[in-house]
């Protein structure tokens, strides 16, 4: 792979909302519940595995040689969360409030612009 700048570029910002997005569920996981509707055991364990994924995109998107195996892991992670949210938001989760349905519809919305980004990058990146 020769152009990885784009590649990198798109992976370390998705590393540095997913932080950002974990820290905030791990920190308000209580108030969610309330502004929400999202149950404060699902918000923490929530922000513990978006914890661990930025760490694991940070990881990607800086190593030497870029492994395009691991971007389509990050990619196929990125897929799944969307297609979760989707459901999680317009399934039996009748406890989400107004704000916790734009709120998870918006997140998704952020993960598949991701995706995307990163399968560009590593479109560009093979070119």
């Amino acid at each position: 792979m020769t152009n990885t700048r784009f590649l990198r570029f798109a992976l370390k910002l998705d590393s540095i909302v997913t932080g950002a997005s974990a820290a905030g569920a791990l920190v308000l996981s209580r108030q969610t519940s309330q502004w929400l509707g999202i149950p404060a055991g699902l918000s923490f364990g929530v922000g513990v595995f978006l914890l661990v994924f930025a760490v694991g995109v940070w990881l990607v998107a800086s190593a030497k040689a870029i492994n395009p195996a691991a971007v389509w892991t990050v990619i196929g992670f990125n897929v799944v969360w969307v297609a979760a949210s989707a459901a999680y938001a317009f399934g039996a989760s009748a406890s989400l409030t107004v704000l916790g349905l734009a709120y998870v519809i918006i997140q998704a919305a952020g993960v598949a612009l991701f995706a995307d980004l990163e399968f560009i990058g590593l479109r560009k990146a093979k070119a």
